[in-house]
Parts: structure tokens; C-alpha cells; sequence
């Protein structure tokens, strides 16, 4: 906090602080704001941090630029592994855009690195694209008929959630709803599941 307010650092043994001209991105995927709220999370901190704030979605929610971050991944990990070039063919590239990528873009990069590497030919075939088998296409919500209104409810919250990277903040506005509200339900479902 101090480095960003005051612009100064104190070096370790150093007899005096440094002045320093930096800019500063931080990334989480954590609930900042509400965190404030709990206090859990440092008041003055989250307001120096929290200048321009950007929501970004899933990798799963962007396929453009799942097409070309493994094109790039696929580059530049057959240049640090010193291998002739390596091309995603249209199904293998098709593959990657029906899996979920729950661990976002360090998950494809770490794919295509593995692509990459046990790939023999210049032209990477879907099979060779070794993806977990569980979540290869998205899940579709289990709403159906005869459903109480308590279990759909339930169902589009955890849904809502998941989508934002449980993000209790983004997810109540998305919702509609005040964050308190979301709390309490969340609540009554742990409640009622026991």
C-alpha cells in the first residue's frame, strides 16, 4: 500500500527509500469487494488497487481467442523446444473449442505445450490433443419439468456462480439480486442439504 501511495520503496539494507514511477495490474478471482465487506480483505488496498476495474470471462466464453492463443502457444512452445513448427488442423482446433477450460488459459497453454511435445508430424491431429474426458462439452442445466421452484432456484444461482468464477458480487448482479439476498439463499442451501 505504501509503495503505491507514496511511490517509494525501502530497499532491504538500504539507508533511504527509493522513489519509484510503476504501474501497478493485479489479477484475482476472488470476490474483492465482498471480501472487503467481511473484512477479510484490506479496505484502503482494495480502493488504491481498484482503479480501473475489468471483468474478463472464461476462456470457454471467448473461442476467438482460444483459436488464437493455441495457435501462439503452439508457436512459441515449438521455438523454446527448438521443434519445426507445428499446425492445429481444423478437428483438432475443434476440439479445443468444445472443451470448458476450467483452469482457463495456463490450462490450454499447458494442452498445447503437451500437444506440442508428443506431437511426431508438422500438423497436430485431434487425437493427439489429450483433453480429461470429464467436462469435454459444456454442461447443460438440468431444469426440467416437475422441478420446484426452490430447486431451479437453487440450480441458476450455483450456475450463476460457476460462471463467475464464484464471484458472489458480479454473480448477485447478474441475478438481480443484492448480494444479502444471495448470501441468505446460499445459506438456506447448505441449511436444507444437511
Amino acid at each position: 500500500l505504501r509503495v503505491l501511495q507514496e511511490g517509494e520503496v525501502e530497499r532491504l539494507g538500504g539507508q533511504a527509500p527509493v522513489k519509484v514511477n510503476v504501474r501497478m495490474i493485479a489479477t484475482t478471482n476472488r470476490p474483492l469487494e465482498q471480501m472487503v465487506h467481511e473484512q477479510t480483505f484490506r479496505e484502503d488496498l482494495y480502493y488504491r488497487l481498484n482503479v480501473i476495474p475489468l471483468q474478463i470471462p472464461p476462456l470457454r466464453l471467448r473461442p476467438l481467442d482460444i483459436d488464437l492463443l493455441a495457435k501462439h502457444f503452439a508457436e512459441v512452445s515449438c521455438e523454446q523446444n527448438s521443434l519445426e513448427p507445428r499446425v492445429l488442423n481444423t478437428a483438432a482446433l475443434e476440439k479445443l473449442l468444445t472443451y470448458r477450460w476450467p483452469g482457463n488459459i495456463r490450462e490450454l497453454q499447458n494442452v498445447i505445450e503437451r500437444t506440442v511435445l508428443l506431437t511426431q508430424g508438422r500438423e497436430i491431429q485431434p487425437e493427439e490433443v489429450l483433453l480429461p474426458e470429464i467436462s469435454v462439452t459444456e454442461e447443460k442445466p438440468n431444469f426440467s419439468a416437475g422441478m420446484t421452484v426452490f430447486e431451479a432456484e437453487r440450480l441458476l444461482i450455483l450456475k450463476t456462480l460457476e460462471f463467475t468464477g464464484q464471484n458472489r458480487t458480479r454473480a448477485a448482479e447478474m441475478l438481480g439480486i443484492s448480494i444479502r439476498t444471495l448470501r441468505n439463499k446460499l445459506h438456506e442451501y447448505k441449511v436444507s442439504s444437511l
